[in-house]
């Protein structure tokens, strides 16, 4: 069957991609929501089948992180478009919007798309969509304009339709989604580990090897935290062996699992202070990665880390300019998040301008931002960056020689650590304070 949709490909894919993203903005160019809304039905049966091999085009393109994802997304698009709307005409609105945020960061369109697909849903009535369509929504989008933990419920109810209507990849990718955002959000992780548990079953009952692959990166993490594992700093042990985990995924190109190993442990290694070998992990995160990008939230995560990173190895250089204008690079990233979604991403930003006010000797305004962190991330919920913002403030206070104000944010901040379930890292702050 001669599908009639030709696919360009070249050697410098970005001006395919760019040649797509005008096509689509043109046919775009006027249409309101109304407009959209109502159009008639694809009846092409030609057309139909076109949508349902881009979908697996794309779905494949993306987990193997390749630009071609980024040309067929917008070729969805223009088919519905142009054709009419069928039952994969939903998906191609949210994975739009995705697309418009992961390269564009255009997020007021790109939430436009989101509401678009969520009523296309509706309309179309094709609840077999609905569990990749949130995915996408709450995943990339949502991210970057609502509350974080507010996505939680959406994953969850996603899994259960997946699993339902016999979806079962995108039902358990859903799953996977749900614990990765509730580790984000603070959820406390002895309650996780227990969902993860469950999850992780079902994914080596149904073949879900991709899914659970991530899965058990995020669970030997938390294990490493929760103090049951022989080195914290390394992903080995009850869950997984970091060694052939990450041979299997390099070999097979698994840019999602190499990425979620590297961006795991250099939390891990900054977390138990070994700043040399987190950025040995960022490095190699950003090799892996060479420009696609994780979800949303996940990339926020990445430069709120660089900067974490790049600020503790320019004190222990004496304010090296190299780690110095490595930590503005990252800050500047979170600070575009911030402006977007500010009850996900503020506290981070205040942190970090904390940590540079610190570095400059800027003594009043460390101690404001340290405080405004602190107060901000409690108020959302993110109970591992409030107990990162305490230590991170013990620390300037005993460099300051305030050993008072010192102690009572270390003890702030082991308490925080133990009510997230984080035990390990409780553990390793009571042995290392410097007091």
């Amino acid at each position: 069957l001669h599908l009639d949709e030709a696919i360009p490909v070249s050697p410098n894919m970005n001006d395919v991609i760019l040649s797509e993203f005008l096509k689509t903005r043109q046919q775009l160019d006027g249409k309101t929501d109304d407009d959209i809304l109502s159009m008639s039905a694809m009846i092409d049966g030609r057309k139909i089948a076109a949508m349902r091999f881009l979908y697996f085009l794309g779905f494949q393109s993306f987990f193997a992180k390749t630009k071609m994802q980024y040309v067929v997304t917008p070729r969805m698009l223009q088919i519905s478009l142009l054709h009419g709307l069928c039952n994969d005409s939903a998906f191609s609105f949210a994975a739009y919007g995705g697309f418009l945020c992961g390269k564009f960061l255009n997020i007021h369109d790109a939430n436009r798309f989101a509401k678009l697909s969520l009523l296309l849903l509706d309309k179309t009535e094709s609840k077999e969509s609905l569990p990749r369509i949130y995915c996408v929504i709450y995943g990339i989008i949502n991210p970057w304009v609502g509350r974080h933990r507010e996505s939680l419920n959406k994953l969850i109810y996603a899994y259960k339709v997946g699993m339902q209507y016999g979806d079962i990849l995108y039902g358990m990718m859903s799953a996977q989604q749900y614990c990765v955002q509730a580790y984000e959000s603070g959820v406390e992780l002895e309650t996780l580990i227990k969902d993860i548990s469950k999850f992780s079953k079902e994914m080596i009952e149904h073949n879900q090897e991709l899914s659970l692959k991530m899965l058990l990166i995020l669970k030997q993490t938390i294990l490493n935290l929760m103090g049951q594992s022989k080195d914290p700093l390394h992903l080995s042990g009850r869950a997984m062996d970091e060694e052939s985990v990450l041979k299997e995924a390099i070999d097979n190109n698994r840019k999602s699992v190499v990425s979620a190993i590297y961006l795991n442990r250099s939390w891990l290694a900054y977390f138990f202070g070994d700043y040399e070998l987190a950025l040995k992990m960022i490095t190699s995160l950003d090799l892996a990665l060479n420009d696609t990008r994780m979800p949303t939230f996940t990339m926020c995560n990445y430069s709120f880390l660089s900067a974490l990173v790049s600020f503790a190895l320019a004190h222990s250089t004496d304010g090296n300019c190299r780690w110095m204008q490595r930590a503005s690079i990252a800050l500047d990233e979170v600070k575009k998040y911030a402006q977007h979604a500010p009850s996900n991403y503020q506290h981070k930003l205040l942190l970090l301008e904390a940590e540079s006010a610190f570095l400059t000797k800027d003594k009043d305004q460390a101690a404001k931002k340290y405080d405004f962190a602190i107060k901000t991330a409690g108020e959302n919920g993110f109970i591992q960056d409030e107990a990162l913002a305490y230590e991170r403030a013990g620390h300037f206070y005993f460099r300051e020689g305030n050993n008072s104000a010192a102690s009572y944010h270390y003890g702030e901040a082991h308490s925080a650590y133990l009510k997230w379930g984080a035990k390990a890292k409780a553990h390793y702050l009571r042995e290392n304070i410097p007091l």
